[in-house]
């Protein structure tokens, strides 16, 4: 199976328009099949995200961390899945300094999808983890 992971960074709160990042990492980039412990190559996606967000990330009110599926497999366990995989990006993050207290997690399992789940394509599409920074202070 083909993953994309995707991981989202949305600016809220600012005086401007909210501005929007989006990171796209292909090919099982964070997580092996079915599995929520970070890839070596994944933990060094995600902190190449920390550096270039840092000032973001630091300055937020707070950083919601959502993890998505495709709809294989079964409601409860993609649901659970997608928890373990935003919480493994969140643990991650707070070893790389992130202030604990700011992070929220979430599974949202095969809710939201953002292709179509009829292909192998569109799942991988689907599976995704989105990091929100919120109410960025200038």
């Amino acid at each position: 199976m083909k993953y994309v992971v995707a991981i989202c960074l949305v600016l809220l709160g600012c005086s401007r328009a909210p501005e929007v990042s989006v990171m796209t990492f292909p090919e099982a980039a964070l997580f092996e099949v079915g599995k929520s412990e970070l890839k070596p190559e994944g933990q060094e996606q995600i902190k190449a995200f920390r550096e270039k967000a840092i000032e973001e990330l630091d300055h937020a009110d707070h950083v919601t961390i959502t993890g998505y599926t495709d709809n294989v497999g079964g409601t409860g366990d993609n649901a659970a899945l997608s928890l373990q995989r935003a919480e493994a990006v969140r643990d991650y993050l707070i070893t790389l300094g992130g202030d604990p207290k700011k992070f929220q997690v979430s599974g949202a399992g095969e809710a939201k999808p953002v292709a179509d789940n009829s292909t192998e394509e569109g799942r991988a599409k689907n599976r995704r983890v989105e990091v929100e920074v919120i109410g960025v202070q200038k």
